[in-house]
């Protein structure tokens, strides 16, 4: 039994066959970790008002919810969520990872926003609140490459001010193979040419960054490739969540591969960290 099936499908990863009191343990860290997280959503009540309430109860309640309520979709108003994937905690989590101080500062810097890893939209969602309240207006560029993810997210009450692309990011363009994860936050795209899994257009970050940028990478891993190519001097600010490689490369982090103005902003309880770029 993983940690993930105990949660009922509430968090982001799951760990695989491990025993019952490390499970306990995995359980308890995870829980903390979402009371925790539950607090930094507050945060959301300064930008959304009491439109936030639902979203946050919901959220700050989805380990026991999950468990009781069918899948379903739950429409919030200004954004949907499906029950039983992971769409919640993405929304709830912007706060968490984003930090909407810097991420408004970095706004007024650039003419473009891309949204690497999409999933059902909630940063080119909290993208959209932060231009519609201060009164600017930036393209934004949301890139999935998950098929059902690109169908939610092109029904969100949110998707005509964002141009969709259903398709993977790399170093170059071309194809590659879409694997699928343990939930619909954990897929991951394989450039290796071969890899298993259905095909997927990739389009170079490059393309996407036309003009000076905003880009949130998110892509489960093919970061390593991306970053390993080098970054566009189009993007001028970079958030970006890093997977280690635990067996190959364990000590290696993002500022060894692109040097410059990096920050830690965020960690979860599998390894993964969130870091912010500037140049």
């Amino acid at each position: 039994m993983n940690t993930s099936a105990a949660l009922s499908g509430f968090g982001k990863h799951s760990r695989k066959s491990i025993r019952p009191n490390e499970m306990t343990l995995s359980v308890f860290r995870l829980l903390t970790d979402h009371a925790r997280r539950s607090l930094k959503a507050v945060a959301g009540f300064k930008l959304f008002g009491c439109d936030w309430l639902r979203p946050w109860i919901s959220y700050s309640f989805s380990p026991l919810w999950n468990r009781i309520l069918s899948k379903k979709t739950i429409r919030f108003g200004s954004f949907n969520v499906r029950r039983g994937e992971c769409d919640l905690y993405t929304f709830a989590n912007i706060f968490e990872d984003y930090r909407p101080d810097l991420l408004r500062r970095a706004l007024q810097d650039v003419d473009l926003v891309v949204d690497l890893g999409a999933n059902v939209g909630a940063f080119s969602f909290l993208i959209t609140a932060f231009c519609e309240r201060d009164g600017r207006k930036r393209m934004i560029r949301a890139v999935e490459p998950n098929n059902q993810n690109v169908e939610f997210l092109r029904n969100q009450p949110f998707a005509e001010a964002i141009e969709i692309h259903e398709a993977a990011v790399g170093p170059v363009e071309g194809t590659a193979r879409l694997v699928h994860g343990i939930n619909s936050v954990t897929d991951h795209v394989d450039l290796s040419p071969t890899a298993n899994g259905s095909s997927i257009r990739v389009i170079s970050l490059e393309a996407l960054c036309d003009r000076p940028a905003l880009v949130k990478m998110d892509v489960e891993g093919s970061e390593w490739e991306i970053l390993r190519h080098g970054l566009p001097m189009n993007v001028r600010h970079l958030f970006l969540e890093w997977h280690p490689d635990h067996a190959a490369r364990p000590s290696l982090e993002p500022a060894d591969l692109i040097p410059g103005h990096w920050q830690k902003l965020a960690c979860d309880p599998h390894g993964a960290t969130m870091w912010y770029f500037h140049r």
